[in-house]
């Protein structure tokens, strides 16, 4: 840099030298990560950071695709089969329907481009399949059923695309699928590699894996990291220390408006609630004085984060790194009318569930009524009626508690409403040994 900066180039010469070091930066964090199954994660992140480095910043398509192949070989051995088929989308969204033209494919070297990008989508449906992504798939299939029937009116093979087609709706609406639970990770001290050091991520789970699985298998893979116990935002001895500092909580995913029409089928919702997202929330409860022993949701006060991720979940890989964090106070009253909301989501999903299909075991769906209509742990909707529904907060409530008081009071109306249908469907389904518990 000090040299080019007395040479008549030196505009072009700083950035040359700029782009290198940018280059060199990200080989020898792939270097560092190349061998071991402890560093599969950190492999996938260096990948990607190569991938994106050579299409961002120098335009190498051919380097570009070594990589994309690289991280879509990492995830088929991890059996991450949606990222997979999203790894591959970020190639076949390079080419065009309409071009003829023979490409850098080292894997479809004589193949026209067109044939390149169908091929790529079949495999990448094969994966979205095993992966019960469907809803990822429908508009690629879209896609396929035009090329077959208006490009190349191959109607044989667009018969077996709508097929396809039809099967990945009935799967949505029929499959049974986990929902992945989502970890904020912030990674601290100097000793972490520069792509995590001092940077928070949120995680998309394996099926069914919990917080204790999955803090095991990142101890795994920074086996001399310190866990962080304590929620709290870490200070700067931790920060600028020399070893790793691992921070690991649940957050709860928030679906995003555009991603599920209003009107959709309570699957879709489902899946969108918890997939397609970008927006997360971690929730710490906070007692405020006056607190009353007798009711503790009168001082149950929420501080509540929320963290934006750069790129959508799931995507190219499991994790995301946070972009945006904001926190905010909820207030008593309004973290109640979020419960009862909740409540009445969960009963309107179990009755619809259980009327589309009567024979599923009826436990988790008396257990549920039995803790709406008969909450012994916390006193349940009389604890709120007291504590917010009564004249007296009336008098003392800002205008926002007072707003949410008033939408409190319609949600316990509207939840009257969902529990009598509730009780209807039960009282058709509870087999002998339930009727006393439905009585």
């Amino acid at each position: 840099m000090e040299r080019v900066s007395t040479e008549g180039w030196r505009e072009a010469g700083a950035a040359f030298v700029g782009c290198v070091t940018r280059l060199l930066e990200r080989l020898l964090d792939y270097r560092a990560v190349m061998q071991g199954a402890e560093h599969r994660d950190k492999r996938m992140s260096a990948t990607v950071n190569l991938l994106n480095f050579y299409k961002n910043e120098i335009d190498r398509k051919e380097m570009y695709l070594r990589y994309v192949y690289k991280l879509h070989d990492l995830h088929i051995s991890s059996d991450n089969f949606v990222e997979a088929g999203c790894t591959l989308l970020l190639y076949a969204e390079t080419l065009s329907w309409e071009s003829d033209q023979v490409g850098v494919d080292p894997e479809h070297p004589e193949t026209p481009e067109w044939k390149r990008k169908e091929a790529l989508y079949n495999q990448v449906l094969q994966y979205f399949d095993r992966g019960k992504c469907w809803e990822k798939g429908l508009p690629l299939l879209r896609e396929l059923a035009t090329l077959y029937e208006m490009k190349l009116c191959d109607y044989p093979r667009l018969a077996e695309c709508l097929r396809t087609y039809a099967t990945f709706l009935d799967s949505v609406m029929k499959e049974l699928r986990p929902e992945p639970e989502y970890f904020r990770v912030g990674f601290y001290g100097k000793g972490c590699p520069p792509f995590v050091r001092n940077k928070q991520f949120v995680y998309r789970g394996h099926e069914y894996e919990r917080i204790g699985a999955f803090t095991q298998r990142l101890q795994a893979e920074y086996v001399s990291a310190h866990i962080l116990m304590r929620n709290t935002p870490p200070d700067e001895s931790v920060i600028s220390a020399d070893g790793q500092y691992i921070q690991i909580c649940n957050v709860k995913p928030v679906a995003r408006l555009e991603s599920c029409p209003s009107n959709a089928p309570e699957q879709v919702k489902r899946f969108y609630s918890f997939n397609d997202v970008n927006t997360f929330l971690s929730d710490r409860p906070l007692h405020k004085p006056p607190i009353d022993k007798d009711n503790e949701f009168k001082s149950l006060w929420i501080e509540r984060t929320t963290l934006v991720t750069e790129n959508i979940l799931p995507g190219i890989l499991r994790w995301s790194e946070v972009v945006t964090r904001s926190v905010e106070e909820i207030t008593p009253v309004e973290f109640a009318c979020e419960t009862m909301e909740s409540t009445e989501r969960e009963l309107r999903n179990l009755i619809s569930q259980y009327t589309a299909d009567p024979s599923r075991n009826i436990n988790p769906f008396s257990m549920r009524l039995q803790g709406t209509i008969d909450a012994n742990v916390q006193g349940g909707i009389s604890k709120y009626e007291q504590a917010f529904l009564s004249a007296e907060f009336g008098r003392n409530a800002s205008p926002r508690e007072a707003a949410a008081a008033a939408r409190l009071r319609r949600l316990v109306t509207a939840q009257l409403a969902v529990v009598d249908a509730g009780l209807a469907l039960h009282a058709r389904l509870a087999p002998a040994d339930v009727r006393p518990l439905h009585r």
